[in-house]
């Protein structure tokens, strides 16, 4: 599984207003990231660190993802983050 650089997994931020948006470009030059096309192997866990460029007025209220392997566009997982912090 790759996580920085393509799918498998699917993930956007969702506002206070319903606004999505994708992650930015290039999530492995975030430290502690894994490299581009670096495989995480099954039975094996990584920290990933997700960044999001949204407008200064933006509220985050939800993370939606889905592993593009086993779910669909239409089966996705949502975490409130809303009073993450």
């Amino acid at each position: 599984m790759d996580l920085t650089c393509s799918f498998p997994i699917q993930n956007k931020l969702i506002t206070a207003d319903k606004r999505q948006y994708d992650p930015i470009d290039a999530l492995y030059k975030i430290q502690g990231n894994r490299e581009c096309n670096d495989g995480l192997q099954p039975g094996f866990d990584s920290h990933m660190v997700y960044v999001y460029e949204i407008p200064t007025a933006a509220v985050p209220a939800q993370f939606e993802f889905a592993d593009m392997e086993t779910q669909t566009y239409n089966d996705l997982t949502l975490i409130n983050v809303a009073n993450a912090g």
